[in-house]
């Protein structure tokens, strides 16, 4: 501010000093507009910033097209959109005043040419510039309306998406070897539907005869299978053509629909090419990584080998011999879903490869469409026609009927082809239908039962127990007890082999192992062999033994199932029971546990 003063009385001074100088005098007089420009431009910015509250403004504004600031809380943009509006408005008074000024000039210019001169210049100017003003708004407002619009860019806001919560994340995806199923069906029902389509198409073109359609009759002389009139002539046959009620075809009506049809199971069968195809890429990836995990388990069954070599107790040896057991059989498994997922790439390419069992029947659909198409334009053209009367003084040459029987083109030649093939692609079904069967048992392998035994007293009811293991029915606590009841409901009868709940060694005479952790003063000797995890130096503590937060009340709130063969079907049953249960595969048995929702500071 003190600058834009001090530039005010430099000007006086200035102008007064040197005698109102026109050149000095515009040169300050460009520096004093450009520093109240700024001046005036920062104070706006200045009341956005510090005083945007809705006060009003103590200056009444006139409303321009609808708008005029009331509140300190207008912002610059709609300062400049106002004045704009304003400065439009006003610019065009003047030009209008300017135009009505010169045209009374004009009017009273009568007998001086030159102030009519003047006037005719000044009104040509104001209407120009009232165009200019008129085609700049115009020109503004078609381009893009939002330059008539001053506003200060601004965030967008963004649509919040709600992150779904309602599906677990363990839910199962959707089995590809189902849609595989479905596919292969539907298939083989497009492929049936083929096959039934083209005997009524066959028994429709066989009704095609030359008796149908009519003769062009002629009076004339032929020779070399061209024709000229001659009214003196004998009356000929022409040719025969198809007309409304008289077609060489009389179900061609029929033909057309059916044709229609087959084409459209053509195309059907074509997409479920592509549909295998589609299925076989994703195949060949489920393929890679079951050989991955065939190379893991070469190389686990090579270590636990190795750590056999070096193991002296016979019950340990015979423990690892579990786990490589173990580790064998979900390999052979493995190479067995490969396996059968090559076989299935091999039906695949069968069916869907180039110029294979799909592409083979679609070329014969379109060989009986072809023919449908040449049967109803040129099976005509092998008809012959007849005509009867005289051409010379007689009452004219008339026609009689057509001749030829079936035209040759008018023939579906095929129907055992489609036959055999639709015999080929029913086998490749049948192959891919066995082959998911297969791999549908390993995935959900069937929960193999055993004859029923009496539960022993006290345990619960259904389960079956290894030898030694009833005895530690008594160590389960409530909630442990619940979970196995519950899951039993769930479960085939003989599903199911309990092989550890605490640890036999609790039950040898003497015992070689305590409740209580190995550290603590009341285990005189301290026992610490036991079977689980039982140290307190660790802060590590099995479920089986209560955990850490459990075990003074010497139950346990784990479980060990040692049937593996129907390990999904128990895994299944316990979450269906308790969605938080623990579950871990340890080689030779399955691990259960509630430990940690039950407090017990374990898994």
């Amino acid at each position: 501010m003190r600058k834009f003063l001090s530039a005010i009385i430099e000007l006086i001074f200035t102008a007064a000093a040197c005698n109102f100088d026109k050149r000095i005098f515009m040169k300050k007089r460009n520096q004093t507009i450009i520093v109240s420009v700024f001046l005036l431009f920062f104070s706006f910015l200045l009341i956005n910033v510090a005083l945007a509250q809705e006060r009003p403004l103590e200056a009444e504004y006139p409303e321009i097209q609808g708008f005029k600031p009331e509140t300190i809380a207008t912002n610059l943009p709609q300062y400049v959109k106002y004045i704009f509006n304003f400065a439009i408005a006003i610019v065009g008074l003047i030009a209008f005043g300017a135009l009505v000024w010169a045209g009374i000039r004009y009017l009273t210019s009568v007998g001086k040419p030159e102030e009519a001169a003047k006037s005719k210049k000044r009104i040509q100017a104001a209407l120009l510039g009232l165009l200019i003003l008129l085609f700049s708004f115009l020109i503004i407002t078609t381009l893009n309306p939002q330059l008539a619009i001053f506003s200060l860019p601004g965030l967008t806001k963004s649509p919040v998406m709600e992150i779904a919560t309602s599906t677990p994340i363990s839910e199962p995806t959707p089995d590809v070897y189902e849609k595989i199923r479905t596919l292969v069906n539907a298939l083989s029902a497009t492929v049936a539907s083929i096959e039934s389509q083209v005997s009524p198409l066959k028994d429709l073109i066989d009704q095609c005869d030359c008796k149908y359609p009519k003769p062009m009759c002629i009076c004339g002389s032929s020779s070399n299978d061209s024709y000229s009139l001659n009214y003196y002539g004998d009356c000929q046959g022409l040719y025969c053509y198809n007309s409304p009620g008289a077609h060489i075809c009389p179900t061609e009506a029929d033909l057309k629909a059916g044709q229609q049809t087959l084409i459209a199971l053509r195309d059907e069968i074509l997409y479920h090419k592509n549909r295998l195809l589609a299925e076989k890429a994703d195949l060949l990836l489920e393929i890679s990584r079951l050989q991955a995990e065939i190379e893991y388990y070469t190389k686990k069954i090579e270590a636990e080998n190795k750590v056999l070599q070096q193991l002296q107790d016979e019950n340990a040896k015979k423990l690892q011999q579990d786990i490589i057991s173990a580790y064998e059989a979900k390999k052979n498994e493995t190479e067995r879903e490969k396996f059968n997922r090559e076989e299935l790439i091999k039906h695949f390419d069968n069916l869907a490869k180039p110029n294979g069992l799909i592409d083979q029947l679609a070329n014969e659909v379109q060989k009986i469409s072809d023919q449908i198409d040449k049967c109803l334009i040129e099976g005509v053209k092998e008809c012959r026609g007849s005509c009867l009367g005289g051409c010379h003084d007689t009452l004219g040459c008339f026609p009689v009927s057509c001749s030829g029987d079936r035209p040759s083109a008018c023939n579906i030649n095929n129907q055992s082809t489609i036959q055999d093939l639709k015999s080929k692609i029913d086998s490749e079904i049948q192959a891919i239908l066995n082959i998911i069967g297969e791999i549908s048992t390993l995935y959900q392998p069937p929960a193999t039962t055993t004859p029923a035994t009496t539960t022993p007293a006290g345990c619960p009811e259904g389960w079956q127990f290894d030898s030694g293991i009833s005895q530690q029915c008594q160590d389960l606590s409530s909630a442990l007890t619940q979970l196995l009841n519950c899951m039993r409901s769930k479960l085939s009868s003989g599903v199911g082999r309990i092989s550890s709940i605490s640890d036999s060694k609790l039950y040898t005479n003497p015992p070689t192992c305590s409740w209580e952790p190995a550290c603590t003063s009341n285990c005189s000797p301290p026992r610490d062999c036991c079977s689980h995890s039982h140290s307190c130096e660790n802060q590590s503590m099995s479920c089986h033994y209560g955990g850490q937060g459990c075990y003074s009340q010497h139950k346990s709130y784990a479980v060990d199932f040692g049937d593996q063969q129907n390990a999904s079907a128990l895994s299944n049953a316990a979450r269906a029971c308790n969605s938080n249960v623990f579950l871990l595969y340890e080689g030779n048995h399955l691990h259960t546990s509630i430990g940690s929702q039950s407090g017990c500071q374990c898994n």
